[in-house]
């Protein structure tokens, strides 16, 4: 009986322990966002690994505490890109070119795109934007995620 009741304590602190333990969010490609998906207001992810493979300097800023704002603007979307530590003000009004079923923001004329995102989405149906705006030949890279 001892060993029941160690056991059944063991299984019950196991349980707990996995049960506490914090889950992964998942974020996928959102293909086929609409405007009405991504109009609001944009926090810093403080997503670790979102600038992996990125090193600062002259012509490459990492913009950690960034935040966006896209607003309807007439038939078009204001996008607004703020950054303290980055250093960046940026703002433009225009329609992001998306194809259908795409999941790429993007704003400007290739190859010098002014503004270029992937949109995320989870199972919490949260929205993240993930890129970079270009401004006097420097990049911005930011990582937020919908208020």
């Amino acid at each position: 009986m001892k060993n029941f009741k160690l056991m059944a304590l063991i299984c019950l602190l196991a349980l707990g322990f996995v049960s506490c333990k914090e889950q992964k969010i998942e974020w996928r490609n959102f293909s086929g966002y609409t405007s009405q998906d991504i109009m609001g207001s944009y926090s810093a992810s403080d997503i670790s690994e979102a600038f992996e493979g990125l090193t600062e300097g002259q012509y490459c800023r990492i913009c950690r505490d960034a935040q966006v704002a896209i607003t309807n603007s007439g038939s078009k979307l204001r996008i607004e890109v703020k950054s303290i530590s980055g250093g960046l003000n940026w703002s433009s009004v225009g329609n992001p070119c998306q194809n259908n079923g795409d999941f790429i923001m993007q704003l400007g004329a290739a190859p010098e795109l002014d503004f270029l995102a992937t949109v995320y989405t989870n199972d919490n149906k949260e929205v993240r934007l993930h890129g970079y705006v270009r401004k006097n030949h420097v990049t911005y890279y930011f990582d937020v995620i919908k208020n």
